[in-house]
């Protein structure tokens, strides 16, 4: 993720995820002190175990690159289909 200008660490980092039944996207954000919400570039993973396990090392990698210390938190937004 690239780095921005501002001297202030970010609030609060994410994981957005979009499942669907045979893939799922991921993408890391960020929230500004200036409550500005920034976004990196998408990923796409197999919705199987090894695509999981692919997403866990993805989130892995992203904290480092962001030096992001706190627990991972992801959010899903839930459908119901009827």
């Amino acid at each position: 993720m690239p780095s921005t200008s501002s001297s202030t660490a970010p609030l609060k980092y994410v994981v957005g995820l979009n499942i669907a039944k045979d893939t799922f996207v991921a993408c890391f954000g960020r929230i500004e002190a200036s409550q500005q919400l920034r976004f990196g570039k998408e990923a796409t993973f197999d919705n199987t175990s090894a695509g999981f396990a692919a997403l866990l090392a993805w989130t892995t990698k992203q904290q480092a690159a962001a030096l992001w210390s706190r627990p991972r938190a992801c959010i899903m937004k839930a459908w119901r289909i009827s």
